[in-house]
């Protein structure tokens, strides 16, 4: 990166970086100082008198009343000509500003420093046809980035110590970043996620972008703005181009990994939820192999990234020849590699689509949304998959497909390949492939690994110490996992070996000193596991086999394997927010905020690893979910991002994660219009992993089907002459805590014991299928009645007194109440079991 270019990208990033500096001050003393002043002061102070100029001058007023001797003096100060075409990178970020917000220049109208950021799924509306009930209005608390922020509030004001504890700590590192000469845009936008992700962009009543989607979407345009006009930045009087809003100057850059379904769940192996859980692992990795490939190569920075993750990607990028065709090429490379490595199981969609920036106002061309238009692009590159590949070399993709080389079958992932390796697995040896053969260790490891590094270095194993416990080969890199980052002596073999390579830090924003002269990335990873302790005298903690994680269960010795996801999530983005208000930044903020969701508070969840302020809070969110025991972490999160999440466990122990999930994400959202849906399943042990998985995602496809905002936990019964078989959450709940929780009791051990005989249990249930069978008879209600009758002395009379609800039809209801107690007594029924 020149340093024109890395200048253009700091001064976006640190434009508004003056509205963290004077809020405080403001709120406390009424001092009313511009979040310019503000900014400039703080930069020059430092020593950097360019990027305090970008502080000073990012707003067009500002600019258009410089004058001729004023850029004279920028000359004085500037480094390597950057002075010279100062007036340029000046306009490019004031443009970027403009378009990365509809709402600049509202600041200085309504300026009340103490109004909070407001969430912004306040403003998504229009997705349920029904009425679901109004949304709230919530603003998320000022502090730096932690789970504490997962429940937004109402009426909350910030204060001026707030603002003053995150100006100060902030100051603290940047300080360091520039003392240390180490202020790339990488590690300043890391710096900014910590601590301006949940400062408000504006201080308006109703803002709801945050400051650091802001400048990230400044930075990543103004990136684009400036190598679209590289070959013209030294003109006098660039202005009216940059400004030019009607030229397609920018790309919408969309990637897909197809294939993911088979790669990840047709495992058939006894070690599949190792392999599960590193497989899923390894595609996340593969992306971000990819992107950084494609950042690298475009010169743009980790601001361009507008998602990753999942098996898909968004970059925004400039509209040039030069990175069309590097786009072309890495499609080709990495498909090249996929189709080595893989034999065509995996593929990669990569292509773009062209706007200008008027299309960034609602993220639109031509009326239709800008996501639609890569999806379709990307959709058609699938239904062609390795076209690029046979076009040119048909007998390559026949040649690695063919079975007449690939003789060997691995017998974890069942791919034909042509070599296979014998690996000792306890007692027994199999044959796997080399990508098996690399994973094995890592789904054990997964939780402990703190980073892991990319290089283009290959056999790095041989040169690092014990920390870095594992090598993976990806289509442009090797991937170091490592173990023990503040160990003293990475930092020294990092430098031997990593001149040019990037460190992920693994679920955590802090930049240790030991990586400052490194690019430093966050890579957010919800990977909690229960662990199992070996049978033999010091043996590490591994995860948990399926047989041990049934035995955790209450009650019947079964696993649990839930699938979900948010419901209209392409709705969501292309048209929940209104028109006016489709944004980039808020877009991103949007997306960020989902994302901080399935791959923090996820893990969070799962490991009732909630401590501090928020427990109580936490306690309060969940506590209508059904309960089968106090302590629940017999989970394994095999994968979680984006907007899904795939997790096996105790049966009872995904049953109530399921619910508990559920009530955080809507206390999180705060808005009836997203909503989540989940299917549940439950298997013996022994039970293949990805047929599982397959019958999970069944019931997933029928709770959305149904109508979403629903939970499937059981096949719908094909005696039965009722169609619904998923439950709303809210429904189901009631009717658990209306009827269910009386029926039974935990005792000291924490199992669960009924506290009526079985026999009635065994009645509701046998009612209620009578029901299903015939709902227009009434023989369940007779039989109800003369049971009762009859048993009246023999059950409580607080739980007798609860059922006999059941004996008031409803005539204009349907299904009956009856019904809807299938599912959740049978819930219990497992409970009980022993």
């Amino acid at each position: 990166m020149n340093k024109a270019l890395e200048y253009t990208v700091l001064g976006a990033l640190l434009h508004d970086i003056g509205k963290v500096l004077h809020r405080g001050e403001a709120i406390l003393h009424g001092y009313r100082e511009s979040h310019k002043e503000a900014g400039y002061r703080f930069l020059r102070d430092l020593s950097l008198p360019l990027l305090a100029e970008f502080a000073k001058y990012h707003h067009e007023e500002d600019l258009r009343g410089l004058r001729e001797e004023d850029f004279r003096a920028f000359r004085e100060v500037g480094e390597e000509g950057v002075g010279d075409i100062l007036r340029n990178l000046l306009w490019i970020v004031c443009e970027a500003d403009t378009l990365s917000a509809k709402e600049r220049g509202e600041e200085e109208r309504a300026f009340r420093p103490s109004n909070p950021l407001i969430s912004v799924f306040s403003e998504v509306r229009g997705i349920k046809s029904e009425e679901v009930g109004a949304i709230e209005s919530v603003a998320f608390p000022l502090n730096e980035f932690g789970m504490h922020l997962l429940f937004p509030k109402e009426d909350y004001s910030v204060s001026g110590k707030e603002y003053e504890k995150i100006e100060e700590r902030f100051k603290r590192e940047f300080k360091q970043l520039v003392d240390e000469k180490m202020l790339h845009p990488d590690k300043v936008l890391m710096l900014l996620e910590r601590y301006t992700s949940f400062v408000p962009s504006f201080t308006t009543k109703d803002n709801d972008i945050s400051l650091f989607d802001h400048l990230k979407m400044t930075a990543a345009i103004a990136s684009c703005l400036y190598l679209y006009h590289e070959d013209e930045i030294f003109t006098v009087n660039l202005i009216n181009k940059i400004k030019n809003r009607n030229e397609m100057k920018f790309l919408l850059i969309g990637g897909d990994i197809s294939g993911i379904q088979r790669f990840i769940y047709t495992i058939t192996s006894k070690y599949a939820l190792k392999y599960l859980r590193s497989r899923s692992f390894y595609l996340e990795i593969l992306v971000e192999d990819i992107v950084e490939e494609i950042i690298e190569r475009l010169n743009l920075t980790r601001c361009n990234i507008l998602y990753a993750g999942g098996g898909h990607f968004y970059i925004i990028a400039p509209n040039t020849e030069r990175v069309k065709e590097e786009i072309r090429k890495v499609r080709e490379e990495a498909n090249e590699w996929l189709l080595q490595k893989f034999g065509g199981d995996l593929f990669l969609a990569l292509d773009y689509v062209a706007f200008n920036g008027d299309a960034l106002k609602n993220f639109e061309m031509n009326g239709e949304s800008l996501w639609n238009l890569i999806n379709k692009r990307l959709g058609t590159l699938k239904r062609r998959k390795f076209a690029d590949i046979l076009a040119k070399e048909p007998e390559k993709v026949l040649l690695e497909r063919g079975y007449e080389h690939n003789k060997k079958e691995c017998d974890v992932c069942k791919r034909a390949v042509r070599k296979v390796l014998n690996v000792r697995k306890g007692e027994e040896i199999v044959e796997v492939c080399e990508v098996c053969e690399r994973l094995w260790h890592l789904g054990d490891k997964l939780p402990k690994i703190e980073g892991f590094l990319r290089t283009k270095e290959r056999g790095g194993m041989r040169e690092v110490p014990e920390a870095f416990i594992e090598e993976i080969e990806m289509p442009f890199s090797h991937f170091i996992f490592i173990q023990g980052l503040k160990l003293p002596e990475i930092r020294k073999r990092l430098m031997e070996i990593l001149p040019e390579g990037s460190i992920f830090i693994k679920n955590s924003l802090d930049i240790h000193e030991e990586f400052r002269r490194f690019k430093v990335i966050p890579l957010f990873i919800a990977d909690y596991a229960v662990k199992g302790v070996g049978e033999e005298r010091g043996e590490e903690e591994k995860i948990s086999d399926l047989d041990e994680i049934a035995r955790r269960s209450v009650g019947a010795a079964k696993v649990g394997v839930l699938r979900m996801d948010v419901d209209d999530l392409g709705k969501i983005f292309s048209r929940g927010l209104q028109e006016n208000k489709r944004t980039i930044s808020r877009i991103a903020t949007l997306s960020r905020l989902l994302n901080y969701f399935f791959k923090v508070a996820v893990n969070l969840v799962a490991s009732g690893a909630v401590e501090g302020d928020e427990a109580e809070e936490f306690a309060e969110v969940v506590r209508d979910c059904p309960r089968l025991r106090d302590k629940r972490e017999n989970i394994v999160v095999v994968y979680s991002g984006g907007d899904d999440l795939f997790v096996v466990g105790a049966w009872s122990d995904v049953f109530q994660f399921a619910f508990e999930l559920q009530k955080c994400f809507s206390a999180f959202t705060r808005n009836p219009h997203i909503t989540l849906s989940a299917g549940f399943a439950v298997f013996d042990a022994k039970f293949p992993i990805y047929k599982s998985a397959e019958i999970a995602k069944e019931r997933l496809e029928c709770a959305k089907n149904e109508g979403k905002n629903r939970i499937s936990l059981a096949e719908l019964p094909k005696w039965s002459k009722i169609s619904v078989g998923a439950c709303e959450w809210e429904e189901f709940m009631r009717v658990w805590n209306e009827y269910v929780a009386v029926l039974y009791e935990k005792d000291e051990e924490g199992q669960v014991k009924l506290s009526v005989r079985r026999a009635f249990l065994w009645k509701i249930l046998s009612a209620s299928r009578a029901y299903a069978r015939e709902p227009e008879r009434v023989n369940w209600l007779i039989d109800l009645y003369y049971y009762f009758g009859r048993m009246e002395k023999h059950i409580g009379e607080r739980v007798l007194k609860r059922f006999k609800r059941l004996l008031s039809l409803k005539v204009c209801e349907e299904p009956q109440e009856i019904y809807r107690l299938w599912q959740p007594l049978q819930v219990l029924d497992m409970a009980v079991r022993r």
